[in-house]
């Protein structure tokens, strides 16, 4: 994001903001079995995404062998998104921050995803300064050649995704800047409580994932891959393409909902 298109967002919100949540929920993988089928899929849902800004989020996260705690295993990998990318004009609650791992392809194993969501907010005693912090979680997921391929569709077992939420109150100026480009903090109310259901995808928008994460894929080993996918559901949620390759970001694709 430029910082001209940065700064506007910001003037945006300094005249629209209300108190809203914010949440960020890991929807895949889950604690479940899998098939190691590439490209192998990591999908967030942010709600209320235009405001995510206010907040300076970023979340990274690593996949490594059950067991390797304090080292890495030879598939182990590492990734983060930058969620100030989903700015004020996103068009749709969820939004849908995707990646892939491509170090697990046709490996049988059990692994460890850890994750951490680091924000800012303003100081609580003080709305010139802003306090930054790191939320973690992890799970364990198994991949085994005979088990089904992944399924980013939502079901049920919505409830026990894992996640963090932020009641966002305001936007106050801060008296100097402590994170690059943000001016401002968010004003944060008493902890909201979650919920992970709200952010629903149904099978054509896993669908058009799972198509645009392949195109991804190719790309960053091929010179030669099929169209890239430009067809959505209407009213499929937007969603954010990130082109991984082990440590580096190789490429930002934006799709918006129709």
């Amino acid at each position: 994001m430029s910082s001209t298109s940065l700064l506007a967002a910001w003037a945006l919100l300094f005249t629209h903001v209300v108190a809203t949540v914010v949440e960020l929920d890991l929807v895949f993988p889950r604690n479940d079995t899998y098939a190691p089928i590439p490209p192998f899929p990591v999908v967030f849902a942010v709600q209320n995404p235009s405001l995510a800004i206010t907040l300076d989020a970023l979340v990274s996260w690593s996949v490594n062998e059950y067991g390797t705690l304090g080292s890495q295993s030879a598939h182990a990998y590492e990734h983060s998104i930058n969620l100030q990318w989903v700015n004020g004009s996103a068009p749709s609650s969820p939004y849908l921050a995707t990646a892939y791992i491509p170090t697990i392809k046709g490996i049988e194993g059990i692994w460890t995803f850890s994750w951490t969501l680091s924000s800012a907010n303003c100081c609580e005693n003080t709305t010139s300064q802003a306090c930054f912090q790191n939320q973690d979680s992890e799970l364990v997921f198994t991949t085994n050649n005979t088990a089904p391929a992944p399924d980013l569709v939502m079901t049920e077992a919505c409830s026990v995704n894992q996640g963090f939420a932020f009641n966002v109150t305001g936007v106050e100026q801060l008296s100097f800047s402590q994170t690059g480009l943000q001016p401002s903090c968010a004003v944060l109310g008493a902890s909201p409580t979650r919920e992970p259901c709200a952010a629903t995808m149904d099978p054509n928008a896993a669908s058009s994932i799972s198509s645009a994460l392949s195109f991804s894929a190719c790309t960053a080993t091929s010179v030669s891959c099929t169209a890239e996918p430009s067809s959505k559901s209407r009213g499929s949620p937007s969603y954010m393409i990130l082109t991984a390759w082990p440590l580096v970001a190789m490429g930002v694709i934006l799709l918006s909902a129709i």
